[in-house]
């Protein structure tokens, strides 16, 4: 696992932190929970490409927020509305 915000706030204390959702994950991490949540393969690429749309526009807690990821409390969908909400 990566740096947690947590542990980055105690090792840089009293620095300005600035952090950056990187792209290619967050978007792997969509289709993971999507994958969870949708398994008719037409809705999930259609679901898909919105929600890409959404997070390359800056927008990724709007898809966290969308109720399609909303459907189920797997590990998946958790990890990507965790990677959202940072």
């Amino acid at each position: 696992m990566g740096f947690s915000d947590v542990a980055a706030r105690q090792v840089f204390a009293g620095m300005r932190l600035t952090f950056v959702l990187d792209l290619l994950h967050v978007l792997e991490k969509l289709q993971d929970a999507l994958k969870a949540l949708m398994p008719d393969e037409h809705k999930r690429r259609a679901a898909f490409d919105r929600m890409k749309g959404l997070v390359s526009a800056g927008s990724a807690s709007a898809v966290a927020d969308d109720p399609a990821t909303k459907g189920g409390r797997c590990r998946a969908v958790g990890e990507f509305v965790r990677c959202c909400r940072s």
